[in-house]
């Protein structure tokens, strides 16, 4: 087994760390990772904890992991065989590490979700949600979806009420995952979405019980909240961004931040590892 790293040098915003975070939110657009800390806001809404980060690869989805960490899909097919690699990443309240996990998935997935603690996706091209095993490196198709025209491009987990959602354009959706005999499932409306008119590439997770949700329109990201049962959106933060490619977003609970040291400084670096089988 080879492995490769390449470290991308980038400036950031100091940040400094809160005692109580609630939740810190990562987001992919284009080739860029931010950390956004909501619960850090100024008057305007304007969230104060923004940093940016590197990436050597554009990830079109995000979730969280069970162990701290975040697991993603690449949005371009770059190993020239057809499949898409799974990428992880780590040590992410200081400067965060991506690593090429495996390449083994057989389509772009437009979102990948945590279902207690298994990762499952929705496949573009196929209209499949399949299951993503980050221990063999195999995937399973789950069912297909029969009366969803389009994958969601945001999708997240309840883990109160075990449901599992999914957002396309301006439309709140719940996936049955009762299958039955012909492998396939249905998707239920819930509401339909007003996102203030933006509209282009999105993402989003359900973070203790909220599902958060961004939109990038014109170079600048939007986070909203979606109420579940109803969904009444509001728009939590908004900041610019490099690029307009992509959109990932995931999140994790509120933890005690460790001291209120600076996190990072300017010039942090962040490192992609490539793993190769000989």
């Amino acid at each position: 087994m080879k492995t490769r790293t390449i470290c991308t040098l980038i400036g950031m915003a100091a940040l400094s760390a809160p005692v109580l975070a609630s939740p810190i939110l990562y987001a992919t657009s284009g080739s860029q990772l931010y950390r956004i800390d909501v619960g850090n806001l100024d008057n305007g809404g304007l969230p104060q904890g923004v940093d940016m980060f590197q990436m050597e690869h554009t990830l079109v989805s995000l979730t969280h992991g069970n162990n701290g960490e975040l697991w993603g899909t690449e949005r371009y097919e770059s190993s020239g065989d057809s499949k898409f690699s799974l990428y992880r990443i780590d040590d992410l309240m200081s400067t965060p590490v991506m690593t090429e996990h495996a390449d083994f998935i057989g389509g772009r997935t437009s979102t990948i979700v945590n279902v207690n603690g298994n990762l499952q996706g929705f496949l573009d091209d196929t209209s499949e949600m399949i299951s993503i095993d980050t221990v063999n490196n195999t995937y399973d198709v789950i069912g297909s979806y029969a009366n969803l025209p389009n994958t969601p491009a945001s999708s997240g987990f309840d883990s109160l009420s075990q449901t599992s959602y999914g957002i396309r354009d301006n439309e709140l959706f719940q996936f049955d995952s009762n299958f039955g005999t012909s492998g396939s499932f249905n998707s239920v409306k819930v509401a339909d979405l007003d996102f203030n008119g933006i509209n282009g590439p999105m993402g989003g997770e359900i973070v203790d019980g909220v599902y958060y949700h961004a939109v990038v329109q014109d170079l600048v990201m939007h986070i909203f909240s979606v109420d579940l049962i109803t969904g009444a959106t509001d728009e939590l933060v908004s900041f610019d961004v490099l690029e307009g490619d992509a959109v990932g977003l995931a999140g994790i609970p509120a933890v005690p931040a460790p001291g209120s040291a600076a996190l990072l400084a300017l010039g942090s670096l962040i490192a992609t590892r490539r793993r190769r089988s000989e």
